[in-house]
């Protein structure tokens, strides 16, 4: 569910995308069961990941409900130039 409190990135027709918190975590790590074919970590991972990374990870939203997610995290030898991205699952 969006919360008000959450701040929109970008918003298409048919997905709201937006940065996660440490709400979102529980799902996201359902959504990498779901998807397969990805490593599945622990929830703690997951928790860092839409916590402690909420600015370089996004999840897309169709109605109420978080159906990609995408992770990111800055090189921290490298932190101004450069990014980098792994598609982590979409349903």
């Amino acid at each position: 569910m969006l919360a008000e409190s959450h701040q929109t990135i970008g918003e298409t027709d048919r997905f709201i995308f937006r940065s996660p918190t440490a709400n979102d975590s529980q799902v996201v790590r359902k959504l990498f069961q779901l998807c397969g074919g990805v490593g599945i970590s622990s929830r703690q991972c997951y928790l860092i990941l839409c916590e402690h990374f909420a600015s370089t990870c996004v999840v897309a939203e169709q109605g109420n409900n978080i159906v990609a997610f995408m992770s990111a995290h800055i090189l921290p030898e490298r932190m101004i130039d450069s990014v980098r991205k792994t598609l982590i699952g979409r349903r």
